[in-house]
């Protein structure tokens, strides 16, 4: 529909001229809609911005719908004329001065929304044919009808007229007094509570003057549930120069308790969690709580007139008007919820969801909204952070489970429950004894107690677990705590299947006993038999054949030994408490022992003043195999070897100098990395030895070359956090 529709008839009384200004395609679309479904409108189409200031300063028109590039050329001309934004544009880039010039916003959307602007229009258009009478009438209507009679009393103060009786009027506490008294002695004699107007009337008489106002309260029976008064309101004049009165007396207490009601309400909205606010048909605040205002770090005042648009962000104006267009084409619908981002005074993002309820005239126009705000940042921000868990629990490829205080398998990802060859679903909600079997569970349990009475935040604890098939699964499990205020004695499990590392331990275990204990005892009986052989030989070749024998044995013999003596050092180490010892003292008894073991060699040590730290007792294990092997293995007439001992905050660093040939390169990667190539390996264990329990407490080895001539190891040893008596132990 455009300018030239002029001639098109109304079957709805006066017809509104609406000015569009906006590109072809958009004013064509809008002005079909509006001409097919719209008899009480009609749109003049404007594509230019000085064809549409020309149009508004020469027509007149009901309203003015513009786009956004055009706003600011037409918002200066437009007068008293209505302005409506009709735009892409999402509020949040408008200018809030054009946002103040403009009465309302609509945003146009894949939809256009154009039955929306129409109910905009009209209300905009209405509004200013005189809303605020129809305002007026509503509020009058709404008020509570109030029942009032009239009174003539005689110089006395009986009743000499009146528009009612007494008894009718009044309750039965006053009815129940005597006729012929006075009318105030009769209400004064049963008043109560806080309108009680004895004195005040009393000195009105006295003094033959008005009095407005006065407020008197009756008892009354009443049922349960109801205010036990009648409250009234009395105005009293004096009649001429007579001693008579004209008395009107107002009943008030439906006026008082509604206002009672109102006052209580306001202050719960006030003080209500949620934050409040009404906007009109414009989309501007007419109403907020202080509660909603400090959710966007407002004063209320600066909220109240402004365009709702101003602290949305982007997009969130467009759902909002989506939800009020389902709401408007759903009449059996009267709210809805929806969450939007809002945007602080500061700038900042918050998530509020809002339950909002439409505001309608009686034909069903939208006159705006009342909305319930709540903030739900925290919320929507630990859902995602509970989401990113659910994922992580979900997807992680280690076995996990959570149990509840009550002995309950609580949550149970899939590969968990694929290990017992079941699916979450099933393991979810049952007893964990059942799943995991009265021992795994016992052991479970103990770890978690044993946490609860302990700094520790995980415990560990081999356990075995069946499958739906009866295989029996040797697993460890790492279990740690879950917060008391929210779990009450719950605890988050890890289970790794150690089937392999078991069946591999057993493998060891047997091959050790086999080349421990057969080959010991095959190679005692080779060396038994060589030396009756040896004192058979005559020749020379064939004994030196046959030492060369008892040679090799005497030496896997030892091996055999250094293996099993290595064994049991771990297996101690591993297993119990091996207390600990003062450096100087382990220092001084290896020393020691090595000299006398070897008194050709030279065997010193030097321990720096103030070393106190105390160290496991198997490192003296480890020390004594440095100091033996800088001994043993020197060329030299008089093997020389020194051990020095320095601590500082941290560690203890105990070194091992000698001036022998050096270390071998094979020997050096055992010492250091713990590693060997096939190429290149060891000659023995004892290194392997020195590194493991070095290692296993968590210090570490070194090796440099020592000038002229000799090598230089080093253990550096962490010290424990705890010191008591002022020696720190390791």
């Amino acid at each position: 529909m455009d300018s030239d529709n002029s001639d098109r008839g109304t079957q709805m009384g006066v017809q509104r001229q609406v000015l569009y200004v906006d590109d072809p395609t958009q004013t064509d679309a809008v002005a079909a809609v509006v001409d097919a479904d719209h008899d009480d409108m009609r749109v003049v189409s404007e594509h230019s911005r000085d064809g549409a200031r020309q149009r508004v300063t020469q027509e007149p028109f009901d309203c003015v719908v513009v786009e956004l590039k055009f706003a600011t050329a037409v918002s200066d001309v437009c007068a008293e004329t209505p302005l409506v934004l009709f735009t892409e544009t999402d509020p949040t880039a408008i200018s809030d001065d054009l946002l103040a010039k403009a009465d309302t916003l609509v945003q146009k959307g894949s939809e256009c929304h154009v039955d929306f602007l129409v109910n905009k229009i009209r209300g905009i258009v209405q509004c200013d044919d005189g809303a605020d009478d129809d305002d007026t009438e509503r509020v009058t209507d709404e008020v509570p009808d109030a029942r009032t009679e009239f009174f003539l009393l005689d110089a006395d103060g009986t009743v000499e007229w009146s528009s009612t009786t007494v008894s009718t009027f009044f309750p039965d506490s006053v009815a129940a007094q005597r006729e012929e008294e006075r009318l105030h002695d009769r209400l004064s004699r049963t008043a109560t509570g806080e309108y009680s107007y004895t004195e005040e009337m009393a000195d009105a008489v006295a003094a033959g003057r008005s009095a407005e106002r006065v407020g008197v309260e009756l008892p009354r029976e009443a049922p349960p549930g109801e205010v036990p008064s009648v409250t009234y309101t009395c105005w009293s004049y004096p009649l001429d120069d007579s001693a008579r009165r004209l008395e009107a007396y107002r009943e008030e207490t439906a006026t008082i308790q509604q206002s009672e009601r109102l006052a209580r309400l306001e202050e719960l909205v006030e003080l209500a969690r949620d934050g409040l606010y009404m906007i009109d048909a414009d989309a501007r605040f007419a109403f907020v709580t202080e509660r909603y205002a400090s959710m966007l770090g407002y004063e209320r005042e600066e909220l109240v007139g402004r365009h709702a648009a101003a602290v949305m962000s982007e997009g969130a104006l467009s759902r909002g008007q989506k939800a009020v267009e389902s709401l408007l084409n759903d009449p059996e619908c009267e709210s809805t919820m929806l969450d939007q981002v809002h945007e602080t005074k500061g700038g900042d993002e918050i998530q509020l969801s809002i339950h909002f309820t439409l505001i309608t005239d009686e034909d069903g126009s939208y006159q705006g909204l009342m909305g319930v705000a709540r903030d739900v940042t925290e919320r929507r921000a630990r859902e995602q952070e509970l989401a990113q868990y659910q994922s992580v629990f979900e997807t992680v490829s280690d076995r996990v489970y959570v149990l509840d205080g009550d002995g309950r398998i609580r949550l149970a990802n899939e590969t968990f429950a694929a290990l017992l060859g079941s699916t979450p679903e099933r393991i979810e909600g049952q007893d964990a004894g059942a799943v995991f079997g009265p021992d795994a569970y016992a052991k479970i349990q103990s770890v978690a107690d044993n946490l609860r009475s302990s700094p520790n935040e995980h415990g560990e604890a081999e356990i075995t677990l069946e499958d739906n098939a009866g295989r029996q699964i040797p697993c460890e499990t790492s279990v740690s705590l879950l917060p008391d205020d929210q779990h009450e004695g719950g605890c988050v499990g890890v289970v790794r299947d150690i089937s392999e590392r078991v069946q591999r331990e057993q493998q060891v275990a047997v091959l050790d006993r086999v080349l421990r204990h057969n080959l010991r005892n095959d190679l005692t009986v080779v060396l038994s038999q060589a030396e009756l052989l040896v004192d058979r030989l005559d020749d020379t070749e064939s004994t030196e054949m046959v030492e060369t024998i008892q040679q090799r044995c005497d030496r896997l013999i030892s091996f055999a030994e250094k293996a099993r003596r290595a064994q049991r050092v771990l297996d101690h180490a591993l297993t119990e408490s091996t207390g600990t010892v003062e450096v100087a003292s382990i220092v001084d008894r290896v020393t020691g022992r090595v000299q006398r073991a070897n008194p050709d060699a030279s065997v010193s040590a030097t321990v720096s003043p103030g070393v106190t730290a105390g160290v496991s007792q198997t490192v003296t294990i480890a020390l004594t195999d440095l100091v033996k092997n800088a001994v043993e293995h020197n060329d030299a007439a008089k093997p020389w070897a020194e051990v020095r001992v320095a601590q500082t905050s941290a560690v203890v660093d105990i070194t091992v100098a000698d001036d022998g040939p050096g270390i071998p390169a094979n020997e050096l990667d055992v010492l250091i990395n713990g590693t060997e190539t096939p190429l290149r390996h060891g000659s023995g264990i004892g290194f392997w030895l020195v590194h493991w329990i070095v290692t296993q407490i968590g210090g570490s080895l070194s090796v440099d070359d020592r000038s002229p001539i000799g090598s230089i190891v080093r253990m550096t040893l962490p010290l424990d956090a705890e010191t008591e008596h002022g020696r720190t132990d390791i």
